[in-house]
């Protein structure tokens, strides 16, 4: 039987429809994994309605646009745009999303892992945070859901989606193969924590993940892949696999982690209106296929 992830990415967004965890977290402890990834914990009492964990499950952070400033939980009008108080201190904060790397809804902690950039608001953040500094949060976005049908899964990414990349290879079962192709190093591999079952093929750059990816010519029915990585890069890979059969879009997710170009707040609000005009012109938003072709159709 042919893979279906589109139907069962379906299925668990529907479940999680009115489970949206939105709340006010505080930063517990940090960890530095490598040269280029931290692993950070957070905790707050609205984590514990997170009791459905799912590899690759993302979520939102806020961060003070100055630091030290406490961000409060978000707040969203009725067309899905972020609200800010114009009183608040320090400014508009920051939004930027990560992957759950683990959660215990019990003592209400969730930990990810950061892709550390010099210039990023995150590393600028982190540089000056302290243990008790208070963020926003808002999550789940099911990002991947592992289908009965699927014999073999393709995880391709770039650095940002090692993360998610490592935390999708280390659920899955070792009955199922495993092949990741990914922008990084064995260190980063060792540092995430990448399973030793997975068949790992690390390159330099986006054109070398693009071509080795063209290279990898042993897809077929009961394959499932998934795909994070800078829009355009995501877009190509995506149209090359696909092309080549006999894999179906039903087999596929991919996600733009990133898009060159724009920074994340002009990214966020470009997909939220493409996504707004879709739903009021009928289009079942929905579903994942259809999301899908509203990023890279």
């Amino acid at each position: 039987m042919p893979v279906n992830a589109r139907r069962a990415l379906r299925e668990v967004m529907a479940e999680r429809r009115n489970r949206v965890v939105n709340c006010q977290v505080s930063l517990v402890g940090t960890e530095v994994l490598s040269a280029g990834y931290m692993r950070l914990t957070v905790t707050g009492d609205g984590l514990r309605a997170y009791t459905d964990p799912r590899p690759g499950d993302a979520f939102k952070i806020y961060l003070p646009s100055r630091p030290g400033r406490p961000v409060p939980a978000p707040s969203y009008d009725e067309q899905g745009h972020l609200q800010w108080p114009d009183d608040l201190d320090g400014g508009r904060p920051l939004v930027r999303c990560f992957t759950v790397r683990s959660s215990d809804a019990e003592s209400s902690n969730l930990t990810f892992d950061v892709l550390l950039h010099e210039e990023g608001a995150t590393a600028q953040w982190l540089a000056e945070a302290a243990v008790g500094d208070r963020i926003g949060f808002t999550g789940m976005r099911t990002e991947f859901v592992d289908t009965a049908e699927a014999q073999t899964h393709l995880l391709i990414g770039d650095r940002s989606a090692l993360p998610a990349i490592a935390a999708i290879a280390e659920s899955l079962p070792d009955t199922k193969r495993t092949v990741v192709i990914a922008l990084g190093t064995e260190a980063d591999a060792a540092a995430l924590g990448l399973p030793d079952s997975a068949e790992i093929t690390f390159v330099d750059d986006a054109v070398g993940l693009v071509s080795t990816v063209s290279g990898f010519a042993k897809t077929d029915a009961r394959t499932q892949v998934w795909i994070g990585a800078e829009a355009a890069v995501v877009k190509e890979i995506r149209r090359d696999v696909l092309g080549r059969g006999p894999l179906s879009r039903d087999a596929m997710h991919a996600s733009a982690y990133w898009k060159a170009g724009l920074n994340w707040e002009q990214t966020f609000e470009e997909s939220m209106d493409r996504f707004l005009a879709a739903a009021k012109a009928g289009s079942d938003v929905g579903d994942p296929g259809v999301l899908q072709s509203l990023a890279f159709d």
